[in-house]
């Protein structure tokens, strides 16, 4: 293909090529300038399925415009052929920079970080989820510029599914545990990947090592992670916690956004003088090994992650932001999918059947069972430790949220290291009222600070509450009110399923207890999620008074049903991600679900740039059948 022209493009040379395509460098004739042409192997084009998959897919990530992320600037169509017309960057990949120059010292890697995280709660807050972060998927260029690359490659390609004979997509040794499980993805899957990531940056090795695929994922699947500082003795406590922290098991123990991940790290790395190793990659150039600058010309690094600054690359300058032999996401050989399919057997035991299978067939005519509930808006709500106020005389934080539907909520919340963050789902309304009081041992007040916020649907709202000492001589013990008798009675149906319920959450807030649990909350209507291994429910109950107990079962299904999710767009066309409780399915409408436990669930259609009319909807599908759900799709209006 060299010297060949499609459409403005001539193709240069060939940077790379894996099992799912090739790479080249090109020029583009009209504007002159560098391109990457990205295209998969003839085979693959066959395939319609994967070929629609791209092309929608592609429509998506042209949205992203990232100074962090390599762009996608066309799609291309030249007979049969099918290109991905990407942005070329001048730089190397961070596992080329450790390998050829050393691990980083902290000052060079933070800002490498800041600026990852810049790229992924941008993408994150598009509703892109990158699925295949890794050090060969981050390109840094000689100034010190990050670029993400292959974002929503996984999709294409399908998390789950056989892609070529024998071949599943995904990068195993970074792969956390739901997509291994295949119970969907969301933001929280790249956390797990990035705190992978940091941990081989900061040790020289991955966090699971093993020759074994099936070990390996057993790995991701049960064994906690090693503390990096076991195997880079210069790796702070600090910086132990939020890797370790970023590769929890499950999603909700992670950090839940990256903003949050990357408020952790950077005073993480900036304690104690951390060091990431003994070989830095300005004495590696000194012995031939890469081009690093000379020490008195090195760049002071900033801060602000709009400022990035000049890193070390080894060599040459490469390739550009698109999937090469090194940079592709990686094909597990047909032993692992043998392994996987034996994972699915145990599944019966520990994972019951995945709800949200690839497949897309045809909308049936009927809709059956459909009601209405508020979808859930992301608040996190931050604040820092006044001055004069030690962590050392705070015994206990409470965050007290007024809602204008759903009443009064009072939680407590922890400061870790003079940082108070709590993220919780509310439902959509103007003037959340907020309150944060912190109390010492004798439960005086020592600190308080309020704020007010507005939460439309679909938002990721972020509220800085500023926090004021209370003086000594005004401080007030804490008023100590009464209990309010339980008013919400919670049990299951069969009772039999008890002990198998895993978690429960009440208006996203988990509660725990033994049946049947008893709360005391607000009368109005509430949103009830229960869990069995990788199977969730989702459903509301009314509680009409706070003085009268209303009972509430939650229903666990033991039958498999269908689900079809059909959205209408207003003014265009495209297609939307279906969301099951919670959770992204990963595919578009019009999607059927094959094998949705029977039970109430959840559904929702997310499309950047327009809302569901009339929110998300509980459906209460039943065993055998098949279910049509419908959305209108309308443009956001705020």
């Amino acid at each position: 293909m060299i010297g060949q022209i499609f459409g403005d493009y001539r193709v240069l040379e060939k940077r790379g090529e894996g099992g799912m395509g090739m790479f080249f460098k090109a020029i583009d004739q009209r504007l002159d300038r560098i391109v990457g042409l990205k295209t998969l192997h003839a085979d693959l084009l066959a395939d319609p399925n994967l070929l629609e998959r791209l092309q929608t897919e592609a429509k998506s990530l042209a949205r992203l415009d990232h100074q962090n992320i390599a762009r996608l600037l066309h799609y291309l169509v030249v007979g049969k052929q099918h290109f991905i017309v990407m942005e070329y960057v001048e730089g190397h990949d961070l596992a080329e920079i450790v390998k050829s120059s050393g691990l980083l010292p902290a000052d060079e890697l933070a800002p490498i970080v800041d600026q990852i995280c810049a790229a992924m709660s941008y993408a994150h807050a598009k509703g892109v989820i990158h699925r295949d972060l890794k050090p060969s998927n981050i390109l840094v260029t000689p100034e010190g510029v990050v670029k993400v690359t292959d974002f929503g490659i996984a999709k294409i390609l399908g998390d789950s599914s056989k892609t070529r004979t024998g071949m599943a997509a995904g990068s195993l040794p970074y792969m956390a545990p739901e997509q291994i499980k295949a119970i969907g993805v969301d933001g929280r899957t790249d956390i797990y990947q990035l705190g992978a990531t940091l941990f081989e940056l900061t040790t020289g090795r991955r966090p699971f090592v093993s020759d074994s695929e099936y070990e390996l994922m057993t790995m991701h699947l049960e064994s906690p992670p090693p503390a990096p500082s076991s195997v880079n003795p210069r790796v702070t406590p600090e910086l132990d916690a939020v890797i370790i922290k970023a590769l929890a098991k499950s999603p909700l123990d992670r950090y839940q956004t990256a903003d949050e991940l990357n408020e952790a790290i950077q005073p993480a790395l900036g304690s104690a003088g951390f060091h990431a190793g003994s070989v830095s990659p300005r004495r590696k150039a000194a012995s031939g090994a890469g081009s690093a600058l000379a020490d008195d010309d090195k760049t002071s690094l900033p801060q602000a992650r709009r400022t990035p600054t000049a890193v070390r690359t080894p060599g040459p300058v490469q390739h550009g932001g698109a999937t090469t032999g090194r940079g592709r996401a990686k094909m597990l050989p047909l032993a692992a999918v043998v392994v996987i399919a034996a994972l699915g057997i145990a599944a019966a035991i520990f994972w019951p059947r995945k709800t949200t299978p690839p497949a897309v067939k045809e909308v049936p005519p009927e809709t059956t069972g459909v009601t209405q509930a508020p979808a859930g808006v992301e608040l996190s709500v931050r604040a820092q430790l006044p001055p004069g106020v030690s962590r050392a005389q705070v015994k206990t934080i409470t965050l007290e949220i007024g809602h204008p539907t759903t009443g009064v909520t009072t939680d407590t919340v922890e400061a870790i290291g003079g940082v108070i963050q709590s993220v919780r789902t509310v439902a959509p309304a103007d003037s959340i009222r907020l309150t944060l009081r912190g109390y010492d041992g004798s439960s005086r007040t020592v600190f308080q600070g309020k704020a007010v916020v507005n939460a439309g649907e679909g938002e990721r709202v972020v509220s800085d509450i500023p926090l004021r000492a209370v003086p000594s001589d005004t401080v007030k013990t804490r008023e100590v009110t009464a209990e309010r008798k339980p008013n919400l009675v919670i049990n299951v149906t069969p009772f039999s399923e008890r002990d198998r319920i895993e978690k429960i959450w009440l208006d996203e807030r988990p509660i725990s207890g033994s049946f049947p649990l008893k709360q005391s909350i607000a009368a109005g209507r509430h949103t009830l999620r229960w869990k069995i291994g990788a199977n969730r429910w989702t459903d509301t109950v009314t509680v009409g008074s706070e003085d009268r107990a209303t009972e509430k079962d939650l229903f666990v299904g033991t039958g498999i049903g269908r689900v079809t999710v059909a959205a209408t767009i207003s003014g265009g066309g495209g297609y939307g991600d279906i969301w099951l409780d919670g959770v992204s399915t990963g595919l578009g409408t019009p999607g059927r679900l094959e094998s949705v436990v029977a039970g109430p669930h959840e559904f929702a259609v997310k499309l950047e740039g327009y809302q569901m009319r009339t929110g998300s909807q509980i459906v209460d599908v039943k065993a055998n059948s098949d279910t049509l759900v419908r959305f209108e799709m309308v443009p956001r209006t705020r």
